[in-house]
């Protein structure tokens, strides 16, 4: 079953499952996008839970205990299954239907890539660390919270953070909805500066970023309210990116090397990010979990990228107080 991105409309699915491997073992239906505001199901008319799950309500509520919104089957050869799905936010409805084992398998498998994920935010932060002690330069206090900003952004992305940080506090959901694209491109248009030293405001790369973050943001939150089952506001945050991407190939071209990294970092955001908004007119079988976590790609690869513009940009730094210390002996 699949749907659309429309916001704050009810839909109401029916269909019928029938076969014989269905009786004798144990399976599970579940929505593969976790921001689902409000969902209940009914088997052969029957209510299948006490009260409704979704990113509205607490954690406990969810009979799976998974960032997924699932319900297990009961074990029938023919059942005719009714959903009920409400959004208060840009969503994906795609059900689907799968053993116990094998949604466990998947399951396990996406949860072992999102620690790989997660691993790299906790050896950038320390990399940060170990920088900032050795130059004592403060772009690593504006890199630190770039990494904090993605770390939440991905959290809140794979529902990890609602099932195992705010699982009482289901308000936090919308907070991070509403804040998480300015912080991520605050913090990233911040770091553009610290490395092009572009701070004055007469700066023409300083108003170039400034500006298209100041309208874009405040544009894509009214199609956030507006209209989002088009998902302009998405394309809406991927502008300032262009804006620093032509920031850093300029410098580039005036001699800041470690802008090259920049500039495949803020690509495979808006080329990731833009796979991950087609989601709409893609098939059920092609939503995977490559799709569903294509966001989560594109944030460590620009924080690895981002680590590696700092090492270039500090690597010259020592390189040259090497070589001062020479010459003065």
């Amino acid at each position: 079953v699949q749907g659309t991105r429309n916001r704050f409309f009810t839909y109401w699915m029916t269909f019928r499952l029938q076969g014989e491997l269905l009786a004798g073992k144990e399976f599970i239906l579940y929505c593969t996008d976790s921001r689902i505001s409000h969902m209940e199901l009914w088997i052969d008319g029957e209510p299948m839970t006490d009260a409704p799950i979704g990113t509205n309500y607490a954690f406990s509520n969810r009979s799976v205990n998974s960032r997924y919104l699932a319900y297990y089957l009961p074990q029938k050869s023919d059942m005719t299954i009714d959903i009920k799905v409400f959004s208060s936010q840009s969503s994906f409805f795609a059900f689907e239907v799968k053993e116990k084992d094998t949604f466990i398998g998947d399951a396990t498998w996406e949860t072992t890539m999102l620690g790989g994920a997660y691993g790299v935010f906790a050896l950038s932060a320390l990399f940060s660390l170990l920088m900032r002690l050795k130059f004592r330069d403060s772009v690593y206090w504006t890199y630190a919270s770039f990494i904090i900003v993605a770390f939440l952004t991905c959290l809140y992305l794979d529902g990890s953070g609602f099932q195992y940080y705010w699982a009482s506090t289901p308000i936090v959901n919308l907070y991070l909805l509403l804040l998480l694209p300015l912080f991520i491109l605050l913090t990233c248009a911040l770091l553009v500066t610290s490395f092009v030293d572009a701070w004055s405001w007469s700066n023409r790369y300083f108003q170039i970023m400034f500006w298209s973050t100041a309208v874009s943001v405040p544009v894509g939150y009214i199609f956030t309210f507006v209209a989002p089952q088009y998902f302009l506001h998405n394309f809406c945050y991927l502008v300032p990116f262009i804006a620093m991407i032509y920031v850093c190939i300029c410098s580039y071209r005036k001699g800041f090397g470690s802008m090259l990294p920049f500039i495949a970092g803020f690509l495979l955001v808006i080329v990731t990010n833009s796979l991950y908004m087609l989601q709409p007119f893609l098939s059920v079988e092609s939503y995977n979990s490559v799709i569903r976590l294509s966001p989560h790609f594109s944030v460590v690869g620009l924080i690895v990228t981002l680590s590696y513009a700092q090492y270039i940009k500090f690597y010259s730094i020592f390189k040259s107080r090497s070589n001062a210390k020479r010459k003065a002996y």
